[in-house]
């Protein structure tokens, strides 16, 4: 977040974390994130520019799973797929 790459995130919705495992220290989670596309192109902390990656409104659904160890995120893997902008959520109401 301080680097600001996610700078481009309007609002993250649709949160749910159907698997959280404190033996092991996997959690799994799943979300939606909106990108109405009021840029093209944002600058970040270190004072790199980006570009987004789609030039229209869209969403991305996300599937990711973390490893934490000692209280502190360790790892994470993850997937996402392009959706319609602003998509109905089959998760919550």
């Amino acid at each position: 977040m301080k680097a600001g790459v996610y700078k481009p995130v309007d609002r993250i919705r649709a949160r749910r974390y159907p698997v959280v495992n404190e033996d092991t220290g996997v959690v799994v989670a799943l979300s939606l994130e909106d990108h109405a596309t009021r840029y093209l192109e944002y600058k970040i902390a270190d004072g790199k520019t980006l570009n987004v990656q789609f030039p229209n409104p869209n969403a991305r659904g996300h599937l990711d799973l973390f490893k934490i160890e000692n209280g502190a995120i360790k790892r994470i893997e993850g997937v996402s797929v392009s959706l319609p902008y602003y998509i109905h959520s089959l998760w919550t109401d």
